[in-house]
């Protein structure tokens, strides 16, 4: 679920080979090298601090302030540009398997024409919805249109598969994940008010190498959710809190609803969820997961937030591939990475939202984090 972005990011970004090494990006780009047009002789991959996933499935770098172009030829050594002072070009280059120094991007227009100027083939351009219009003009006269566009596509529908390491660095955050949400309960149990509870619950996150965790909070019972604007000491009971980590560039996520008092809306929340993760698998229509979980609630109304959703798929991206909305028509496949949910707003005046992440496998799935 898509949340504020953090202003500041201080987390661990450098590049860890004994979890991504160089041959599973040799991989990716052989991969990609296939299905993109032969006279496509280099791509290119642009992100800013919001936005980057295409540009981290390639090089694993992650803008932590500002913008960063990487160009990958077909054959020769591959280029990042970073925007920022020199002085930051040796710790950008600890941050990607690309060799060659980094150098400082002040217009991605300007590298890309120096590279079509020097190679005189077509460039394959992703990310380029992320551009400020400013700088997108110059890039689309210098990028090929239909290498751009088979390029996403290509490279989404690779983010969408996750590879063996990708799973295992994904399972990783799950376990932060639930590190963090059993802070959070033990926090809320103390009686600790709800920002004390959810720093606690970000705290551990940190603490086990988490690159970025986000949260939001309620503060009316679970009937709406906020992000961090001001500490509120009090404590909230019941107590619904959604919480995110990002690790070696994956991220996980999970929607928490905590009570120390009975919450019918909990219940029969966590058994629809129950049930739709049941049928999670291969060739589940969004629809059909949608038809599940309504019989799940029982004709109860579905939350605000997830009505209309059961879930989205997740990775380098809070919201990538398959997107499981009613009318979406998508159809699970192996290799998708879920997050799932399910929401209730009663008559009574209680709500919750829990959710679980998944691993999609030919006969069901794997559950990654449960709440």
């Amino acid at each position: 679920m898509q949340t504020m972005h953090s202003t500041l990011l201080i987390g661990h970004y450098d590049w860890e080979p004994q979890h991504l090494p160089k041959e599973e990006f040799d991989a990716r780009l052989a991969e990609l090298w296939k299905r993109l047009p032969a006279n496509a002789a280099a791509i290119a991959a642009f992100g800013d601090r919001r936005s980057n996933s295409e540009l981290v499935y390639l090089t694993n770098f992650v803008p932590k302030l500002r913008d960063a172009l990487a160009i990958i030829p077909r054959s020769g050594e591959a280029r990042l540009y970073v925007a920022g002072a020199g002085n930051m070009m040796p710790i950008a280059a600890r941050q990607t398997w690309i060799s060659t120094p980094p150098r400082p991007l002040s217009e991605p227009g300007k590298a890309l024409a120096e590279w079509k100027a020097a190679i005189n083939a077509p460039i394959a351009f992703v990310g380029g919805e992320n551009l400020r219009l400013a700088l997108r003009n110059s890039v689309d006269e210098l990028v090929d249109a239909e290498a751009a566009r088979q390029a996403g596509e290509v490279i989404r529908a690779l983010m969408r598969n996750k590879r063996p390491r990708e799973l295992a660095v994904i399972r990783q955050g799950c376990a932060i994940l639930r590190a963090m949400a059993d802070k959070l309960k033990e926090a809320h149990g103390a009686g600790r008010g709800v920002t004390a509870a959810v720093i606690e619950a970000e705290r551990v996150g940190n603490k086990m190498g988490a690159q970025e965790v986000r949260s939001l909070l309620s503060l009316d019972g679970g009937r709406t959710l906020r992000p961090f604007l001001v500490p509120v000491d009090k404590v909230v009971d019941p107590l619904q809190a959604f919480l995110s980590v990002r690790f070696n560039g994956y991220w996980a996520e999970g929607h928490v609803s905590l009570s120390t008092a009975a919450n019918p809306a909990a219940d029969k929340a966590r058994a629809a969820l129950q049930g739709l993760v049941g049928a999670a698998r291969a060739g589940a229509k969004a629809a059909d997961l949608d038809k599940k979980l309504k019989d799940g609630l029982a004709g109860s109304r579905e939350h605000p937030v997830t009505a209309g959703s059961v879930g989205t798929g997740i990775g380098l991206s809070l919201e990538e591939a398959p997107r499981l909305s009613v009318s979406s028509g998508e159809t699970l496949q192996a290799g998708d990475v879920c997050s799932l949910r399910a929401g209730v707003s009663d008559e009574g005046g209680h709500h919750a939202i829990v959710s679980a992440m998944v691993a999609v496998t030919a006969s069901g799935s794997e559950v990654l984090w449960s709440s």
